[in-house]
């Protein structure tokens, strides 16, 4: 009898998936919840490259796209991971799927999920860019102008970054934006 050579010993393990699939399954859990409002679940569907991972469609239209990050390790998750001081990064291009996203679904949320710890500065930055989006007058150059005492250059380079596509379009980016991590699917 002759050995089987496998080349790829990692097949069929779900091996990197296996995280995005647990993610996927707490919102097709929900989807039994008949007042959950979700029509259906799909894993990495073919219509974008960062907002793919899952994608849940409510019965209204409505959407939640979900960027799955995760590590086998004990990494954190560095601003630095989504805002990048030079060339694309990850929020950039998931703003640019988002706006192609919204016309399919002009209720479209966008969800980053992540099994790492955020650094120092990762939720205190959210956290204010969520308190300031409150007043729902706020204009991109009054979110830009807001006096900052700490992270002022993650903050610009930020800004930077997203006032290159469309300003206005931004703050709806990001009021649509939320992060979560395991122990908190939704």
């Amino acid at each position: 009898m002759s050995e089987i050579k496998i080349k790829n010993p990692t097949v069929g393990t779900g091996d990197p998936y296996w995280y995005e699939w647990e993610v996927g399954l707490f919102y097709a859990l929900d989807m039994l919840n008949p007042d959950s409002g979700i029509k259906y679940v799909q894993l990495q569907v073919t219509d974008a490259q960062k907002l793919d991972d899952v994608v849940v469609v409510y019965k209204d239209g409505s959407a939640t796209r979900v960027q799955v990050k995760h590590t086998r390790v004990r990494n954190k998750f560095y601003f630095s991971d989504l805002v990048s001081a030079t060339g694309r990064s990850l929020l950039l291009d998931m703003f640019a799927e988002w706006k192609d996203l919204i016309i399919k679904h002009p209720s479209c949320k966008v969800v980053i999920h992540s099994n790492k710890e955020p650094d120092s500065k990762t939720k205190p930055i959210f956290d204010e860019i969520k308190e300031n989006l409150e007043n729902k007058a706020i204009t991109f150059s009054g979110l830009k102008a807001v006096e900052r005492k700490k992270y002022s250059d993650d903050f610009q380079n930020l800004y930077a970054q997203l006032e290159t596509v469309n300003a206005e379009l931004a703050i709806q980016f990001l009021r649509k934006t939320r992060s979560r991590r395991l122990d908190s699917p939704y």
